[in-house]
């Protein structure tokens, strides 16, 4: 007797979620996996890169898609172009767990198309950039211990048998 296919897993499986165990099928989620739907900033990190630049883009000014993409490249001296899928992908997923939120356009927005959509960072938002920072600070000052960027080499490592 032949075992049957597992036709679909997800509805058994479970798996370790920032709230506890959970099955997969009660999990929040879009395409690229689980949402975390908390309002504890650690259980956020870490971030993604872009979705950190686009926090910390929105953490001084509402911004439509366009601005934050522009704002992100200069930030970065050009090292991060975001492609608008990704921003966008983003963003859905930012605003459904509560870091993002939709605004009206604000009285001074450099554009009057109708078709633009303004967000901004919200407190939850606010407070997982701070953590991430943090984060990224101690893993600088982990980093700094190290001589990987003082360009001296790493000591050799004794061969064995001699």
């Amino acid at each position: 007797m032949g075992s049957q296919p597992d036709r679909n897993l997800r509805d058994y499986s479970t798996v370790r979620y920032s709230i506890g165990w959970k099955k997969l099928n009660d999990i929040p989620s879009d395409e690229t996996g689980p949402v975390t739907t908390t309002d504890n900033p650690k259980d956020h990190l870490p971030l993604q890169a872009h979705v950190f630049h686009i926090l910390l883009s929105l953490i001084e000014h509402e911004r439509h898609g366009y601005s934050i993409i522009q704002d992100i490249a200069r930030r970065t001296d050009g090292d991060m172009m975001l492609g608008t899928s990704t921003l966008y992908a983003a963003i859905k997923r930012m605003v459904g767990t509560g870091l993002l939120v939709e605004v009206p356009r604000p009285p001074d927005a450099d554009s009057e198309d109708p078709r633009r959509r303004y967000y901004r960072a919200t407190e939850l938002g606010r407070a997982v950039a701070r953590e991430e920072a943090l984060r990224i600070r101690r893993l600088g000052q982990l980093v700094a211990q190290i001589p990987l960027l003082e360009g001296s080499p790493a000591p050799e490592r004794a061969r064995e048998g001699t």
